[in-house]
């Protein structure tokens, strides 16, 4: 009896060694495929095994599933969360998908290759915050490419040079774009992103990383993408870091490591476009600024001039709004186009009022 149940045993055993050894094959991914997965395959086939919500989340804490998607060899995903022993973070997600060996390179390929057509074209542009250790998506873009009407000095140079990028006749390109808020500088960046099919990387930093952390970073910038270094002085005035305290012996990385990221010392940026925003240009180190190496075009956002302005107001507000910024123009736009007069307008932006020829 002892002997049956033993060969039982042992019959299970090997069958499940031979399953997990030679038949499948697992893989782990990061968070960005399982997001991009769970949004492009809600309706298709699959047989849910665990599956974990939390309130207003737009994605499963848990999600284990049997999948059956549209061109793609059958898969088991298995995505958790799991606790980190060390590091600045206290857990990760992991996803590890399994399929038979044989159907490995076609869902490889359908994973790298396919599904981001899918996303680019269905979800939108994906938005990625850069990461020592992968990336985090955190949006999309989808809206269609609005044509800038800011001077078109600041940007045509720019986006010739980006198109070129694109197609492959030009290694890489990069500007620093400064001025107040509310002038066009994110909106540029849009326009570019969803023009050209450009997926965006959020450059962050925390007082936490080390000089390997940033190398990491730098070293896996992918081909054909927007590195946006977003309020860039915010993170340091010249060369002191002023994140939290401002206090530089808080933080353990240094300056140094940012601009040989930038010179490409870890990786040639192939198909790259490198671009750094900021409100005070002042606090920008000349090492950054001075360098066409490291942002060849450096653009100035000011307030939209009166050409600018004609072409989004009647002739009379056009004329009567120096001094304010794109947005508040555009919000004025608005106002016109609902008759409202040009003072009852300006009230509204919270701005001290402006002396218009109506009130004359």
């Amino acid at each position: 009896m002892i002997s049956t149940i033993f060969t039982i045993f042992a019959s299970f055993i090997g069958v499940w060694a031979v399953f997990k050894y030679f038949l499948l094959i697992e893989m782990r991914v990061d968070s960005n495929i399982f997001k991009t997965l769970y949004d492009l395959c809600k309706n298709d086939k699959k047989i849910i095994i665990f599956e974990e919500f939390v309130l207003d989340s737009r994605h499963p804490l848990v999600f284990v599933a049997f999948c059956f998607f549209k061109n793609a060899p059958w898969f088991h995903i298995n995505h958790g969360e799991r606790l980190m022993q060390a590091g600045y973070q206290g857990k990760e997600q992991v996803t590890i998908i399994t399929c038979f060996r044989w159907r490995y390179v076609g869902l490889k390929k359908y994973l790298k290759e396919k599904l981001k057509d899918m996303q680019l074209h269905t979800l939108g542009v994906p938005v990625e915050l850069m990461l020592p250790y992968g990336t985090d998506k955190i949006g999309s873009l989808k809206e269609e490419p609005i044509y800038p009407l800011i001077d078109e000095s600041l940007w045509m140079d720019f986006e010739k040079e980006v198109e070129e990028v694109v197609l492959d006749k030009r290694k890489k390109t990069s500007a620093l774009l400064y001025g107040p808020p509310g002038n066009g500088k994110s909106s540029l960046i849009k326009y570019l992103a969803t023009k050209y099919r450009l997926r965006v990387m959020i450059f962050t930093l925390d007082p936490e990383w080390k000089n390997h952390d940033l190398l990491l970073l730098f070293s896996q910038i992918p081909k054909k993408c927007i590195v946006l270094f977003e309020d860039f002085d915010n993170y340091f005035d010249k060369r002191k870091c002023i994140m939290g305290n401002g206090a530089d012996k808080q933080v353990k990385f240094t300056f140094d490591m940012i601009l040989n990221g930038l010179d490409g010392v870890y990786n040639t940026h192939e198909g790259v476009v490198f671009v750094m925003t900021v409100n005070n240009i002042s606090k920008v180190d000349p090492a950054l600024k001075d360098r066409p190496s490291r942002f060849k075009y450096s653009k100035n956002f000011c307030n939209p001039n009166l050409d600018v302005r004609r072409k989004i107001l009647p002739k009379e507000w056009a004329e009567n709004t120096e001094g304010l910024n794109l947005d508040q123009i555009f919000r004025l736009k608005e106002y016109s186009e609902k008759g409202m007069l040009f003072d009852s307008a300006i009230s509204l932006l919270d701005i001290k009022k402006i002396k218009s020829k109506q009130s004359r």
